[in-house]
């Protein structure tokens, strides 16, 4: 008999502890989410009205269900797959147990317990301000007190989200019966193309019957099956009990001709074979498992800089002995409340990360251990992910969590192991470490805590980080997690300050260097970066989306009169509210903000510039560079500040420029350290012979000076086409601009002086659809900056190739959308912004 799952997720009711009026929830769900859409309490995503939830936080919710007893024939397990909160389980007035932690599953052999009638099954948490200890201490949040409970750190505040923590039952709900006759464990490792070493565990009960494992290959042309018996010959010796040979745990290897290799996405095809494994004795099967495998191994690799690069060691993801230059985002929960997210919203989200060209996603440890479909997507999409483990930014108490620490990561460890796109273990976001040497720059003077002194008197970090990240993380990925490289932080380097660029990985941006020194900002960029797994860039939403959940009210006058909302919506960070940190970049690189118009137009081509900046200094830094992400990806709620997609699923203009900037192909313009750099980004396996011109140009479309040349660009590599001297007087007016032109691709420009004092011209671009999902934008004879594709309606969701790029005098760009171009307006640089 295989073993049967009962779900428990339909007919459940809550109510505020204490109290007797109980309302309808759905599970897995969240009380703030049942609670909106009972009417109880006003859209949270609008104004200031999240703050109408703060009280929650301070209520106990009992959650219960009525049902009658599954048919089982031996045993009955219950499984909570997710409670978020410190939670008591009761069944028929009988406590099972405690839960304490939201990144792992909890169980509960109940078959002695139940009736066949009228089980009451009771889930009751208790306030978030008594798991914690203390109140919020104010409107935005918690601080250290956060990690004393296993939940998502984000939801106690963070400078893109509010504090308004989720509590409820955030995973399926099932009973699991019969499964004495079960796997245990099944993992598989590719240590070399076409061989998969297969490792099986199963129960006591299928151990004393006797069993043969079947296991089945299929995929790509392969059609393998396999037999592995039980009763493996070993030494008498070798034997605990006796006469019995049967084995708890069997293995074998899988040789697969001519297997398809994994490969990141725009490296190749990330291929997939499907596996099935049957337990079975006495010639039926009595346990299955099935899932994808694919042929991928890695490792970190760590090359010292090129010699005109200054000391360092680059840091690089190697698959499949492949050097793969990352190129990514930071992925956080997709909703304010993580079970509430929908599966259309994850397949959203990973197909415009896979359509940016993005190989890696880093999933954030302020966050959570994100769903099997995520993981899924990523295998299929080939998207590598950094995962992290769920701490972040904090001291984490290890004397109290040791046990909760070990037996989480165990099981997300052994969850995630058999997924191709997990190719990195992170400890945590940020540690003590990631910013000094003890008693050294932030740390001088920092007091340690003595050993088990949790009170808050004392600062603990300094013992228990070591503990938890180089010893029981570190441990625990080596014994499980199939030899997928770990560090201890993010960031985490070889000097004193674990965010030192020249080696590890960094968080390392050039918003300082902007607000600064805005005619230098390029300067940053003569800094090598070993990887960085963070870089910072800002922008607001549209402004339909900002006057949507800030309220039309509060976006009319300028500066705002309402500031308050500004700052509770859009959040601030460590150099104050951020919207004022938009402005700053914005004034200082793009041009002065004397409207909420021209706050978003001016913020938005901001993070455009900056974006692409970063994206292509770190490309034209290979091979000492190995790679980038941007912090980040995606929105929990609607806000304006750090993503790239908003919280709808809409792109912010800023991701077209990631988009065109992480291509496999990329011809590139840089200038800094006195010299422009024109270069060739092959990331392809397959070389690339070049034609091309390059030079310098008027917005007019005059040419100063070009040359053309050609060039032959080998597979994954840079290759650096021409290095000149910069010549600032030859550059005669703000416009002027340097560009190559590669026979096949868009041309590039760098405009060495930034943005800020170049008078573009009037622009009249036309647009004209070609065919069927076809648009083309034309320039006419002007230079035209910043064209962009907008629905008539701002409701609608439309899809363009690209959008937000700029046009020469006579050039023009075909574009892929979803809508008709009846249905969409052409705007630009001129136009109001929508």
């Amino acid at each position: 008999m295989l073993p049967r799952k009962v779900f428990l997720n339909d007919g459940w009711t809550f109510s505020e502890s204490g109290t007797s009026t109980f309302l309808s929830i759905e599970v897995p769900g969240d009380i703030n989410d049942a609670l909106h859409k009972h009417g109880k309490l006003p859209d949270p995503h609008v104004g200031m009205q999240f703050r109408q939830y703060y009280p929650n936080s301070a209520k106990g919710w009992l959650f219960k269900k009525e049902f009658s007893r599954p048919e089982y024939k031996e045993n009955a397990e219950l499984v909570f797959e997710g409670l978020t909160g410190a939670a008591e389980i009761r069944l028929n007035g009988k406590v099972l147990g405690n839960a304490r932690n939201a990144h792992r599953p909890h169980r509960f052999e109940v078959a002695e317990l139940l009736l066949n009638h009228n089980n009451l099954l009771e889930v009751e948490f208790e306030p978030i301000e008594v798991s914690v200890g203390k109140p919020r201490r104010n409107p935005f949040g918690w601080g250290n007190e956060r990690t004393m409970l296993r939940t998502p750190p984000f939801n106690f505040g963070w400078d893109w989200s509010v504090a308004v923590p989720s509590t409820g039952i955030s995973g399926d709900v099932y009973f699991e019966c019969d499964n004495a006759l079960r796997w245990v464990n099944i993992n598989y490792r590719t240590p070399e193309p076409g061989r998969a070493d297969f490792f099986f565990e199963v129960s006591r009960a299928v151990r004393d019957a006797g069993y043969e494992v079947h296991l089945h290959l299929t995929g790509h042309g392969v059609d393998i099956h396999e037999r592995i018996n039980g009763n493996m010959d070993v030494p008498r010796w070798a034997i605990e009990e006796g006469t019995i040979f049967s084995q708890h745990r069997v293995f074998t290897t899988v040789h697969v001709p001519n297997a398809k290799e994994w490969l990141p996405n725009g490296t190749g095809e990330a291929a997939l074979y499907d596996w099935k494994a049957d337990i079975v004795i006495d010639k039926k099967i009595v346990d299955s498992k099935s899932g994808k495998l694919g042929f991928r191994y890695v490792r970190v690799v760590e090359y010292p800089f090129r010699k005109e690069s200054g000391p360092g060691f680059s840091y690089e993801i190697e698959i499949n002995g492949h050097r793969i230059f990352i190129k990514g985002a930071n992925w956080i929960p997709v909703t304010l409340w993580p079970a509430t997210a929908t599966e259309g919203q994850y397949r959203r989200l990973l197909e415009l990360a896979r359509d940016a060209g993005f190989n890696m996603l880093r999933v954030w440890g302020g966050g959570i251990y994100e769903r099997d479909l995520f993981y899924d997507l990523c295998d299929e999409y080939g998207i590598m992910v950094w995962q992290d483990f769920m701490f972040a930014s904090n001291a984490y108490p290890v004397g109290i969590l040791r046990e909760e620490i070990k037996l989480e990561a165990e099981y997300q460890l052994k969850r995630l192991r058999l997924h191709p796109c997990i190719v990195h273990w992170c400890g945590i976001n940020e540690d003590v470490f990631s910013w000094a040497y003890p008693g050294c720059g932030r740390l001088e003077g920092v007091v340690q805590a003595d050993i088990g002194d949790y009170s808050g008197t004392g600062i603990w970090q300094f013992h228990d980080d070591p503990e938890i990240y180089s010893m029981i993380l570190r441990g625990l990925t080596g014994l499980w997690a199939n030899g997928v490289p770990y560090i201890e932080s993010s960031p985490a380097s070889h000097g004193d300050c674990g965010n030192l660029p020249q080696s590890g990985n960094c968080h390392f941006n050039c918003l300082g260097q902007v607000m600064n020194y805005p005619d230098k900002f390029r300067e940053h960029f003569t800094q090598i970066c070993s990887f960085n797994t963070e870089f910072g860039i800002q922008g607001p939403d549209s402004a339909f989306e900002t006057r949507r959940f800030l309220g039309e009210e509060n976006c009319k006058e300028w500066p705002p009169s309402n500031e308050e909302v500004w700052v509770a919506h859009l959040q601030r960070g460590n150099r104050g509210p951020l919207w004022k940190m938009q402005l700053d970049v914005a004034e200082k690189l793009i041009g002065p903000v004397d409207s909420f118009e021209t706050f978003i137009r001016n913020g938005q081509v901001a993070h455009i510039e900056l974006m692409r900046c970063e994206y292509e200094y770190y490309r034209a830094n290979r091979p000492d560079c190995g790679g980038t992400m941007v912090w980040m990806f995606n929105d929990c709620w609607p806000t304006g500040n750090w993503s790239i997609i908003n919280y709808y699923g809409r792109p912010k203009p800023a991701y077209y420029a990631a988009k065109r900037a992480c291509v496999p192909c990329l011809p590139i313009v840089v200038s800094r350290a006195g010299k422009v750099e024109f270069v060739f980004d092959n990331q392809s396996l397959d070389d690339c012979q070049l034609q091309y011109k390059y030079g310098l140009m008027k917005l007019d479309g005059t040419v100063i000076w070009s040359r053309e040349d050609s060039a032959s660009a080998p597979a994954n590599k840079l290759t650096r086409l021409h290095i000149i001297p910069l010549d600032e007087e030859e550059q005669s007016s703000p416009g002027d601009h340097y560009f190559l032109k590669v026979k096949g691709y868009d041309i590039v420009r760098c405009f060495y002086r930034g943005w800020r004092n170049i008078v573009f011209p009037a622009a009249k671009p036309t647009m004209e659809q070609v065919r069927p999902g076809i648009i083309k934008v034309s320039a006419g004879n002007t230079y035209v900056r910043m064209a962009h594709l907008v629905p008539k309606n701002p409701l609608q969701i439309v899809d363009f190739s690209d959008n937000y790029f700029d046009l020469g005098p006579n050039e023009g760009r075909e574009i892929e959308v979803t809508a008709d171009s009846s249905e969409l307006k052409l705007l630009h640089w001129m136009s109001n912004w929508e």
